[in-house]
């Protein structure tokens, strides 16, 4: 990982019903560079829900979406055995970060102008 980029855990917010998480990754404590947000179930028998990762684009291909996915899986297993996702717009690259981090295609769901790919760990 870059020295220059830290990755500062999970600082936990709310948006409406959705939890989010932000200040993931920082760079030199001044530039937020990673955010994501995840919806936790009600039950531990419910999934968890990934509703976005995002990175900037000048920091992929360094590793932190995997280590941001190493923290959400540690912290979502608290609350489910199971977390989803939905990837839109459907994007090969998009798909296979996601099971290079151990997800994999439960569903494929077809709307009037693509295939979308929900994936789930």
């Amino acid at each position: 990982m870059d020295s220059r980029v830290v990755l500062e855990g999970l600082t936990q917010g709310t948006l409406g019903s959705s939890v989010f998480y932000e200040v993931l990754l920082k760079e030199a404590i001044t530039r937020v560079v990673g955010i994501v947000a995840i919806q936790k179930p009600a039950t531990k028998e419910s999934p968890a829900y990934i509703s976005f990762l995002l990175i900037d684009a000048d920091f992929r291909g360094r590793g932190l979406g995997h280590d941001v996915i190493l923290l959400l899986d540690k912290e979502l297993a608290q609350f489910s055995d199971t977390i989803l996702l939905h990837v839109s717009p459907p994007s090969p690259s998009l798909i296979a970060f996601w099971k290079r981090n151990g997800f994999v295609t439960v569903c494929l769901l077809y709307t009037s102008d693509a295939a979308d790919d929900s994936l789930r760990v």
